[in-house]
C-alpha cells in the first residue's frame, strides 16, 4: 500500500458515562507492546503501539496522555491524527487499568472513575492495538468491545485503482463508491439509495485506474475506456471519497480541485481531508 493511501477513520464509539467503582485496584506497569494483559496500568505519558499491517511506515498508538484523555492516533511520515478518544482530558495523571475482571478503566489520579469499556465479568479479558487500527478488547479470543476504527479505504493514489467488486468507502463509513461487477462506477448513500454513476454498466469486468497522468478512467476488460474524468496531463494527489458522498480528485499539494462529485450530504470543510495527503 503506497504510504499516501488514507491511514484515517473515525471513531465509531459513542461511549456513556456510567457509575463505576470509585477505587482503582493495585496494577503493575504496562510493558512497551501493543497490548495490556489483566491486572496492568499504562500510567500517564505511556502509549502502546502496533504497526499498520499493510503499511510498515504507518504505526497506531494507543496514549494514555498526561492530561488524562486516552487516545489513538495513527502516525505516518511525521503527521498524526486521532482516531478516537475517552473524552476524559481535564484529568492530569489519570491512568488505564485493564482490571483483572476484564474492564478496562481510565481513572483520576485520586482514583475515580472516568470511562470504561464494559467488559466487566471478563476476567483476564486483555486489550490490544491491532495493526488494523481498532482496539479491542479480548476475552480469550472473543472480542468484547472495540473502538471501532479499523480502517476503510477512502482514497487512491495515482497508479492506483479499484477492481470489479471493490469500494472506496468515506471514513465515517456512511458513503460508498463502487466498481461493480457490471462495469458501473456507482455512489451509495448511507441507505443504499444511488446518487451518481458513470453510466458504464453492461461491461462485466471493468476497472477504475487513476493515471499517473491525473486522469480517472474506467476500462473495459478489453481495455478501451469507458468513462474518464477529463483530467489527463495534470498533476494529481488523490482521489478522496468523504463524509457526505462527496468524490474529490485533488490537485497538485492538495491545493485545487479538478473534478469532483458533490454528494447528497454536507461539502467537506478545509482542512478536512480525512486522510493524510504525504
Amino acid at each position: 500500500m503506497s504510504a499516501r493511501r488514507t491511514l484515517s477513520a473515525l471513531a465509531a464509539a459513542g461511549l456513556a458515562a456510567a457509575t463505576l467503582a470509585v477505587a482503582a485496584p493495585a496494577a503493575t506497569a504496562a510493558p512497551p507492546g501493543p497490548e495490556l494483559l489483566a491486572g496492568e496500568t499504562l500510567s500517564a505519558g505511556q502509549s502502546l503501539s502496533a504497526t499498520y499491517a499493510e503499511e510498515p511506515e504507518a504505526t497506531f498508538e494507543l496514549a494514555m496522555q498526561t492530561d488524562g484523555n486516552l487516545v489513538l492516533y495513527v502516525k505516518a511520515a511525521g503527521a498524526e491524527l486521532a482516531l478516537w478518544s475517552s473524552g476524559t482530558e481535564g484529568h492530569p495523571g489519570a491512568r488505564l487499568v485493564q482490571q483483572g475482571d476484564g474492564n478496562a478503566v481510565v481513572y483520576t489520579a485520586d482514583g475515580r472513575a472516568l470511562w470504561q469499556s464494559g467488559t466487566f465479568d471478563r476476567a483476564g479479558a486483555r486489550l490490544v492495538v491491532q495493526g488494523d487500527g481498532n482496539v479491542v478488547v479480548y476475552a480469550g479470543t472473543t472480542p468484547t468491545w472495540q473502538s471501532g476504527t479499523y480502517l476503510v479505504r477512502s482514497l487512491l493514489v495515482p497508479g492506483e485503482g479499484l477492481l470489479p467488486g471493490e469500494d472506496l468507502v468515506s471514513y465515517d463509513r456512511q458513503y460508498r463508491v463502487v466498481m461493480q461487477e457490471d462495469g458501473n462506477l456507482v455512489g451509495y448513500t448511507p441507505e443504499g439509495r444511488a446518487y451518481w454513476h458513470t453510466g458504464t454498466a453492461g461491461h462485466p469486468g471493468a476497472a477504475l485506474v487513476l493515471q499517473e497522468d491525473g486522469n480517472l478512467v474506467v476500462y473495459a476488460a478489453d481495455g478501451s475506456a469507458l468513462w474518464s474524468s477529463g483530467t489527463a496531463d495534470q498533476q494529481v494527489e488523490a482521489l478522496n471519497l468523504y463524509p457526505g458522498g462527496w468524490l474529490v480528485l485533488f490537485g497538485a499539494e492538495f491545493a485545487t480541485v479538478p473534478w469532483l462529485v458533490e454528494g447528497p450530504g454536507p461539502a467537506p470543510v478545509d482542512g478536512d481531508l480525512g486522510s493524510f495527503g504525504f
